[in-house]
């Protein structure tokens, strides 16, 4: 992490897949992305960009090359109503 908020300060993007505090593992919380996150974020001062869930970046960027949205739902096992 330390690394992490020394490239950010320099001008490395903060980029994350999702803002998740915790996972279930074994019925256990354990850290997800989104605490891993924070502390980079507050350490460099830069807040990161969610690419994955909730944020819709990837799937419009899969639809501006080309993919449908029914093939971008169904690779993820999830269907449009």
């Amino acid at each position: 992490m330390c690394l992490a908020s020394f490239h950010v300060q320099k001008g490395a993007k903060l980029i994350g897949t999702n803002p998740d505090k915790f996972t279930m593992i074994a019925g256990f919380r354990t850290p997800g992305n989104g605490s891993i996150l924070s502390c980079v974020e507050q350490a460099s001062g830069v807040k990161a960009v969610i690419t994955g869930k909730p944020n819709s970046f990837i799937l419009q960027y899969l639809i501006d090359e080309g993919q449908s949205t029914d093939q971008c739902y169904q690779r993820r096992g999830l269907s449009i109503l």
